[in-house]
């Protein structure tokens, strides 16, 4: 069964149907826009006073920058992310040096890496 949202499942659900099985494609969770934008866009306006911004997901990473829209990534600024597909959509987004764990895609692997020992309280 694959849970993921609609627009994401097709293609896991092709990869289990090439491999001889059957996808049952029931979309657990929908992604949709902020209804009010306001707390995001205001957040963004204070990017530069950040030390560290971590994204939870590609999809989280793909809505923060459509609202961000042409906004520059601020120089000083450091991005962590959940796993590799995390950060490979920072990374095409434009973000340099993307912490993100290797071994596992999920919080407490981010919040285990060494280069978070200063902003973990």
């Amino acid at each position: 069964m694959v849970t993921r949202p609609r627009e994401q499942a097709g293609g896991l659900a092709a990869r289990i149907e090439a491999a001889g099985g059957r996808a049952l494609v029931y979309p657990a969770i929908e992604i949709q826009d902020l209804p009010d934008a306001r707390a995001a866009l205001e957040a963004i306006a204070r990017l530069d006073s950040f030390q560290l911004a971590v994204f939870v997901s590609p999809t989280a990473v793909r809505k923060a920058f459509e609202l961000m829209a042409k906004r520059a990534w601020p120089r000083g600024l450091r991005a962590a992310g959940v796993g590799g597909a995390t950060r490979a959509e920072l990374e095409a987004a434009g973000v340099k040096s993307v912490l993100a764990p290797q071994e596992r895609s999920d919080s407490e692997a981010l919040l285990a890496l060494p280069e978070l020992a200063g902003y973990v309280p």
